[in-house]
């Protein structure tokens, strides 16, 4: 059996800066799309989302969806909660809340009760803020006028 002492490596690596941004979403199992992964598509299903490359299409989730900074998401997208340190840009459905945080954009719409916009956050377009859960909309790109 071979032993390493402590001053030799056997330490765990120091998590990067933006860790926080990649902290687990609650929701059962989680994706990932790596840094260095384009998809071009629809990504349906449950639990959480992470993308930290190129998704192009559509994203329907049951669940969270993290965009990680320096990600881009060119999708309409409905799920519990996003969010955004990377960029977004189409529309976000939201049944719980959206976040975008300081390194993020949003460049579209957003329909969702409960938004949390960062200081240094980007939000080029709209939001509806609605009661306590968004419907969802025909795709014509326009969203439901917040009552």
């Amino acid at each position: 059996m071979i032993f390493k002492r402590r001053d030799q490596g056997s330490e765990p690596p120091a998590p990067p800066e933006d860790a926080g941004v990649l902290e687990r979403v609650r929701g059962g199992s989680r994706t990932v799309i790596g840094a260095r992964t384009r998809v071009k598509g629809t990504l349906r299903g449950q639990g959480a989302v992470l993308i930290c490359g190129t998704l192009r299409g559509d994203v329907t989730v049951h669940g969270g969806l993290t965009v990680a900074p320096g990600a881009l998401l060119q999708a309409d997208v409905e799920v519990e909660r996003a969010r955004v340190a990377g960029r977004i840009e189409g529309v976000v459905r939201a049944s719980g809340s959206v976040r975008i945080d300081s390194s993020g954009e949003v460049d579209g719409e957003i329909a969702t009760p409960i938004v949390d916009l960062r200081p240094g956050s980007v939000l080029r377009g709209r939001a509806a803020i609605a009661g306590t859960s968004v419907r969802a909309t025909p795709r014509a790109g326009r969203l439901p006028r917040a009552e």
